[in-house]
């Protein structure tokens, strides 16, 4: 099977962000990249897509992707039209969320409320041995996405997750950095850290 057979076997097309009307919504390229495009062939096929990051044809892997996400949003300069990076300008990371293998790719700096950060997918698989079917292993997927606070406007970073399905809003995410989005994930991951994080946060509003 080719590098990119899995992928064209059920691809999915990115849906286009509907724009706000004075062009202050996402663009349509950085939007549909980290969202639609990207999620989707990473819950489809997380171990070859973990694979794929991995290897030497990563650059090519994100590449072919960027040129669908590109064929849907042509022709909507209103939302920014297609993408304005290329592969090169995303930055891949291989680490482990926890005891998850995990690629982070960061992406180009966010230009308006929920553009991305950065993304990660995380692999649902402890130990060195896989099961018997490895490319039935879940995979998570989570971004960082520039917000602002409805009062105010000020800005701040939201923590997401995505299934095929649904969003799913954390609130408010870390600073905008790997070790920190990682350890926001890793808190995700673990209920028993979150709760303690939970209980530390609440100590502290007890202090003020």
């Amino acid at each position: 099977m080719g590098l990119f057979d899995f992928f064209k076997r059920k691809r999915r097309p990115p849906a286009t962000p509907t724009p706000a009307p004075d062009r202050t919504g996402p663009r349509c390229g950085h939007y549909a990249f980290a969202h639609h495009a990207l999620r989707a062939v990473a819950l489809d096929h997380p171990l070859n897509v973990l694979a794929v990051l991995a290897s030497p044809r990563a650059n090519d892997f994100l590449t072919e992707l960027l040129k669908t996400v590109a064929q849907q949003c042509t022709g909507d300069d209103d939302a920014g039209g297609p993408p304005d990076f290329t592969a090169a300008d995303l930055r891949v990371h291989h680490l482990r969320a926890g005891d998850y293998p995990c690629a982070v790719v960061e992406m180009p700096d966010p230009a308006a409320i929920t553009e991305a950060y950065m993304v990660a997918i995380v692999l649902m698989a402890t130990g060195p041995d896989l099961p018997p079917d490895p490319h039935a292993i879940p995979a998570r997927y989570f971004t960082l996405e520039y917000g602002a606070t409805l009062q105010t406007g000020t800005a701040r970073t939201v923590l997401c997750e995505w299934t095929q399905e649904s969003h799913l809003n954390y609130g408010d995410g870390p600073s905008p950095t790997l070790p920190e989005f990682l350890g926001a994930i890793e808190a995700r991951l673990d209920p028993t850290r979150r709760a303690n994080d939970d209980d530390d946060d609440d100590d502290d509003d007890d202090d003020d």
